[in-house]
């Protein structure tokens, strides 16, 4: 088990201050989540509504995540996976490498909606797909390669807001999972709990 250098120390006390932003982000303190649910109209149709997050709190919360899910930044979170895991106890490796396959599952894992979709001849989108496509060509930058996978995804509506909501949501509940690991590691305390909401503990992704 080796000791954390002084620069593993700073990046590790960045990802906290990331993983503050995330907690104190209004859907995260309020445990709001994002549903979806289908009825048939009148005229026999399927039509599908979305309760989804408000506009300039999800912006929010998702720059902050950015911080950590951004591979160049210090607050990286596989970065910071592999800090504790090369310094810390065997028992809280253990924990860290769970936490980290359940990150990694929520940017892998085709959402159903995803599955019953062919765009622009792909089978699906992954749900890293979404994320970077909205991150990076409406959010926080316009990167002109991803312009016709944007126009794309916008086709489903609301349903590619939904997605993307619950996606942030999911990764914003596995970076506070991470925050504990480094807070005991670190002999701090950990953030507050999240005392409403489906879960207690953590923010989980959407309802479908």
């Amino acid at each position: 088990m080796a000791q954390p250098s002084d620069a593993d120390r700073r990046h590790l006390a960045l990802y906290r201050a990331a993983a503050r932003q995330v907690r104190d982000a209004s859907p995260i303190s309020l445990a709001q989540r994002v549903h979806m649910e289908g009825h048939r109209t009148a005229d026999g149709r399927f039509d599908m509504s979305h309760s989804l997050l408000d506009g300039e709190a999800f912006r929010s919360l998702a720059m902050s995540v950015r911080l950590v899910y951004q591979s160049n930044e210090p607050a990286n979170f596989g970065h910071v996976c592999r800090i504790l895991s090369r310094s810390a106890p065997s028992g809280t490796a253990t924990a860290v490498a769970a936490v980290r396959a359940q990150y990694n599952k929520a940017l892998d894992k085709h959402h159903p909606i995803l599955k019953a979709l062919a765009l622009r001849d792909k089978a699906a989108y992954s749900p890293r797909d979404l994320l970077e496509t909205w991150l990076y060509s409406e959010a926080f930058h316009q990167d002109e390669s991803r312009l016709a996978d944007y126009a794309a995804l916008r086709q489903l509506g609301d349903n590619f807001l939904f997605m993307v909501q619950g996606i942030v949501l999911s990764l914003a509940g596995r970076i506070l999972d991470l925050d504990d690991l480094v807070a005991d590691f670190l002999s701090e305390p950990r953030l507050p709990r999240i005392e409403s909401g489906p879960s207690a503990a953590q923010p989980t992704s959407a309802d479908v």
